[in-house]
């Protein structure tokens, strides 16, 4: 963003803090200000967005080829806030020390379209991916756990930590175990968790990976795999499966025995059916049909908290552009603005 007029000085910013626009002009939200917000709050925008809003109805995402990456344009409108998250994928930038995906969220008052605040890309998408992933299980965790919950996520990347966190909002978490590939590689993240009092482990995908599953209540598989994670024998009845790393139609994190007999929740079957491949793949091998599948909206609105007692249920997104513009105005209204 060029700076105009409008800009605060450096002199007179708080050192660690983005600068509060002056008056008339958008805030510049940086990554503290963003994760201020707190994982429940976003869990609770996104739920409350989807009883007016139906995702059906989102913008398609653009990505748009450059010479050295690809940007990414996000746009949405829900009620009255439209925005767009612009997104670089840079893939020499790893090996630059930089971040692979960069960028911000622009979000502005839906009917003037005045742009109310720009937003760090990095943070607002840690915060809403996580919050997305409990958003249409929240109540039927509370429901079926309330005394707590054994954790398995696969995966170790941030995202693995930030879902600990995101189940921490919504439930107490007493064990988790990580899932990986190569031993060792949780070791930090088994640290973070015993310095907030949660007993953690370590499984090797395969047999052991299915052993904890067995005694799991949630499992969280944040991967970019093509091939599944996990046996569907292993994932126990009373389970809650949230699929959150296959996000392209060729990905798949979990078998298609297992959507079969579980109750599956997707953000929108438009999302799912251009870009997950589990749910599609499950679709076309014949164990699941879109009937049988529930939408975010159609959980959130139901009478009960459980959509399907005595049976796993299977939480699969890809992220969308409306969850962005919510949870934005979420961060912003956290600011004190109305």
């Amino acid at each position: 963003m060029t700076p105009d007029s409008t800009s605060t000085p450096d002199s007179a910013r708080t050192p660690g803090t983005a600068p509060e626009a002056a008056a008339g002009a958008p805030l510049m939200l940086g990554p503290a200000e963003v994760a201020s917000v707190g994982f429940a709050d976003a869990i609770a925008a996104l739920r409350d967005a989807v009883v007016d809003f139906d995702p059906e109805s989102d913008r398609i995402r653009t990505r748009v080829p450059m010479e050295n990456g690809d940007y990414v344009l996000m746009p949405s409108e829900v009620g009255a806030h439209t925005g767009i998250k612009v997104l670089t994928l840079t893939p020499g930038n790893p090996d630059r020390g930089l971040p692979f995906i960069q960028g911000a969220v622009l979000l502005s008052d839906s009917t003037t379209h005045t742009l109310q605040a720009v937003l760090d890309g990095a943070a607002l998408t840690n915060l809403r991916t996580p919050a997305l992933s409990f958003a249409a299980v929240s109540e039927t965790l509370r429901a079926r756990f309330p005394g707590g919950i054994r954790l398995v996520i696969v995966g170790t990347g941030v995202q693995g930590s930030l879902h600990l966190d995101a189940a921490r909002s919504v439930v107490p978490v007493t064990h988790v175990t990580y899932g990986v590939r190569t031993a060792g590689r949780a070791d930090a993240l088994r640290e973070v968790a015993a310095q907030q009092g949660i007993t953690a482990a370590e499984a090797l995908i395969g047999p052991a990976l299915d052993a904890a599953v067995r005694d799991a209540d949630v499992i969280v598989t944040a991967t970019s795999s093509d091939d599944p994670l996990l046996s569907a024998e292993a994932v126990p009845d009373h389970a809650v499966v949230i699929g959150m790393g296959a996000h392209e139609a060729h990905q798949r994190e979990l078998p298609g025995a297992l959507l079969a007999r579980s109750q599956v929740i997707v953000e929108s079957r438009a999302s799912a059916e251009a870009e997950s491949g589990d749910v599609g793949i499950a679709i076309r091998e014949g164990h699941l049909s879109w009937d049988a599948v529930l939408t975010l909206r159609d959980v959130v609105t139901a009478d009960a908290p459980d959509p399907a007692p005595g049976r796993p249920i299977v939480n699969v997104t890809t992220g969308m552009s409306w969850e962005d513009v919510v949870v934005s105005a979420a961060v912003w209204r956290g600011r004190g603005n109305d």
